[in-house]
């Protein structure tokens, strides 16, 4: 995830936790049910100690603002600033100084009262440009690729993000092989995993647009059959974010099988 200053919303993952709550709200939905959706799409990223952090401070400050702010997600955010949790990358540029005080004005503003709610305008949605069957590469920040397959979209006024399935391939050099490829299995992640991991190979990938065309994916000009085209409903598939991609999820497929 990007991040360009000090200011709460100087980075992605903040700038993608406000939008999402937004959009809950237009749609209409209860504070707690548009808290949890967002909790739920940033399940993985809720695993990461550094990004984290960024969900929290983000979801608590955009419902303040909206007037929707609940105990429990102002008490975590709290928790975030006091415990100082997630300051290593401003530390160690040199900004600490400069992200602690914009975290206590965040702080300040949490714990005074509430305007009462108001109402969210509607934005236009996503639209992934990735077509159905399509293979996309992700680089990991350690340089190994990994290999997406595009099996759907999603419908509705959130907009067209990409159902994809994480394929059981990795190399420190892109694309795969046409055999490759073709051996590649959808990975199913286990229900003895940790609760973090979606239990599903259909992930729902929540981008932004500077995310989809930046230069951690790679657009290959693959494609592969479908087994099957299916509507898919939100029951079918997890809310994730690019970083659970982060983590060494086909190591541990195949140690397992």
């Amino acid at each position: 995830m990007g991040t360009w200053g000090v200011g709460l919303f100087s980075d992605d993952t903040a700038c993608d936790v406000r939008d999402d709550y937004r959009q809950a709200i237009s749609e209409g939905l209860e504070p707690e049910a548009a808290r949890d959706r967002v909790l739920e799409r940033f399940a993985g990223t809720l695993s990461d100690p550094d990004e984290a952090p960024l969900v929290w401070l983000a979801l608590a400050a955009t419902a303040w603002k909206m007037g929707r702010l609940d105990d429990a997600t102002r008490d975590r955010a709290l928790n975030v600033i006091a415990q100082r949790e997630g300051m290593e990358r401003w530390e160690e540029a040199g900004l600490g100084e400069k992200r602690a005080a914009e975290l206590a004005k965040l702080s300040d503003q949490l714990r005074s009262p509430q305007k009462p709610p108001v109402a969210a305008r509607k934005k236009r949605g996503f639209t992934s440009t990735w077509d159905l069957g399509e293979i996309v590469g992700y680089r990991q920040e350690t340089g190994m690729w990994l290999a997406l397959h595009v099996v759907g979209h999603t419908k509705g006024e959130v907009g067209a993000f990409p159902i994809v399935n994480l394929l059981d391939w990795t190399s420190d050099t892109a694309p795969p092989t046409e055999t490759d490829l073709a051996a590649a299995r959808p990975i199913l992640f286990p229900p003895e995993w940790d609760m973090s991991l979606p239990k599903q190979p259909e992930l729902c990938l929540m981008l932004t647009r500077k995310q989809e065309r930046s230069d951690t994916f790679a657009r290959w000009g693959l494609h592969r059959p479908l087994l099957q085209v299916s509507e898919f409903t939100a029951t079918d598939m997890s809310y994730v974010g690019a970083a659970l991609f982060e983590r060494d999820i086909v190591g541990r497929w195949r140690a397992g099988n």
